[in-house]
């Protein structure tokens, strides 16, 4: 299963756009390309059953723009969710805490 958290973060942060800082979590922002929706979906079913605290919500921009994928939650939640959700198992890519967008 942790083999699994470690594919699916590479794959869906890998293509992350741009990310904002949110006052109870991030909002990502990713291509709005066929095959988007369904790996975010993929990614947001297997992150509910582990992370039920979260709450998930997806923002589709008209005309096949920019998709966004809002991660909030209770206090703690932003920690997790760079430190659990993107980098499950401690593995890192790089400090996306630095590309947050305010």
């Amino acid at each position: 299963m942790a083999d699994r958290r470690r594919e699916l973060a590479d794959e869906i942060f890998s293509g992350t756009l741009r990310m904002k800082e949110l006052e109870d979590g991030y909002e990502f922002v990713f291509p709005g390309d066929a095959g988007w929706p369904a790996k975010l979906a993929r990614m947001i079913e297997a992150e509910r059953e582990c992370c039920p605290f979260l709450t998930f919500a997806l923002f589709f921009e008209p005309h096949g723009g920019h998709i966004s994928l809002r991660v909030t939650g209770p206090d703690g939640a932003k920690e997790f969710i760079v430190d659990g959700l993107m980098h499950p198992d401690g593995w890192r890519t790089g400090d996306v805490r630095d590309s947050a967008v305010k």
